[in-house]
């Protein structure tokens, strides 16, 4: 069963404001004269609240997504090297350091960002659309490319992974549904994530977690899903650059 504890940060500010207006316009019908709510400070209040939500930091998007698809489309044309491959890829792989049961413990895992929750069924039917094509790996990249790995689709506050292991992080996670996720690119830029963690293992996020993953390393070969592994989601709480010249400052929120 998914962990649905976790109060989920909004997916964009736009949606905090349209459940304010709905809130708003029921007060409005139903208990107050139209004429004199038009001059009532309610929309001055909730735009002051809308303002003061923090958004994540254009440098953090910039860092785990923009260059990561950057290379993705170098890597379609045949124009990326080696070496430029695995340096651009530890964006998306830091340590996942937690505590607990097993005691402390740090485990490299692969991280992508999730989409919003709401574009995630229609996204999930579309990879099994694919699937049954038994696409070749340019389809699958054009279709990441188009459909997936698209700045409106994603959600900046919320990444994603799969254990495929389930040993200490798996126990840790378990017990405190918390993790510290630490990147680093070389020579120096280097991010720390502070998250809250739900696990999924048996709905629609979980589907799309292991589709994902498939798709990549399993689909080219079998031309089908197979994995079905446990999903984590980390709830970005903090976000720290950690880089050389930083020694350690809060990006997100902002102090």
């Amino acid at each position: 069963m998914s962990d649905t504890k976790l109060n989920k940060i909004p997916d964009k500010l736009s949606n905090f404001y349209f459940i304010m207006h709905c809130i708003i316009n029921i007060l409005k019908y139903h208990y107050f004269n139209i004429t004199v709510f038009k001059n009532v400070q309610f929309f001055k209040l909730f735009r002051n609240l809308v303002k003061i939500l923090p958004e994540i930091p254009e440098e953090w998007i910039n860092y785990i997504f923009r260059r990561r698809r950057e290379m993705i489309i170098k890597m379609s044309k045949g124009e990326a090297k080696r070496e430029e491959i695995l340096l651009e890829f530890t964006r998306a792989l830091p340590a996942i350091v937690t505590d607990g049961p097993a005691g402390l413990n740090a485990s490299i895992k692969m991280v992508g960002v999730l989409p919003k929750e709401k574009y995630i069924p229609e996204l999930l039917n579309m990879i099994n659309d694919l699937i049954s094509k038994k696409p070749k790996m340019e389809e699958i990249v054009k279709f990441l490319l188009e459909k997936i790995y698209v700045e409106d689709v994603l959600d900046f506050t919320k990444l994603f992974t799969l254990d495929l292991a389930k040993k200490n992080t798996w126990r840790n996670i378990n017990e405190t549904r918390k993790a510290v996720l630490i990147f680093f690119t070389p020579p120096t830029k280097s991010y720390m994530i502070k998250a809250d963690v739900t696990i999924h293992v048996d709905d629609k996020i979980f589907q799309f977690a292991n589709a994902m993953h498939d798709l990549y390393h399993v689909v080219p070969k079998t031309g089908k899903i197979v994995s079905k592994s446990p999903t984590y989601v980390f709830h970005i709480r903090e976000i720290w650059d950690k880089s050389a010249d930083k020694f350690g400052v809060k990006i997100f929120p902002p102090e």
